[in-house]
């Protein structure tokens, strides 16, 4: 079964005529149920069609998932510093609770 596309200036026009009227205004049903009798779809395709519009794919950062001010090994250096301090502090706490009980 083959596709049925929606001309993109079909969906930005009926978009920006979406966002001129209220959500709960009936005049918008209308707009979508004749635009999908135009295109002999369904009214969720023109809905989907619509929110694929609003929301476009997000573009990622090219150095994403690395450091930008210091070096990966000084990152990863960094890292261990700040676990081994938790780590120290964490005995810390559970030793004087400990003692406490006694």
């Amino acid at each position: 079964m083959m596709r049925k596309l929606i001309p993109t200036e079909v969906i930005e026009g009926l978009y920006y005529e979406l966002a001129n009227l209220s959500p709960r205004h009936p005049a918008r049903r209308s707009l979508i149920e004749n635009t999908a009798k135009a295109f002999n779809v369904s009214l969720a395709t023109v809905r989907r069609a619509i929110k694929k519009y609003r929301h476009p794919y997000n573009i990622g950062r090219s150095d994403y998932n690395t450091p930008r001010k210091i070096s990966k090994e000084q990152m990863l250096n960094y890292c261990e510093l700040i676990a081994a301090l938790k780590m120290r502090s964490t005995i810390k706490k559970v030793s004087n609770y400990l003692h406490q009980e006694q």
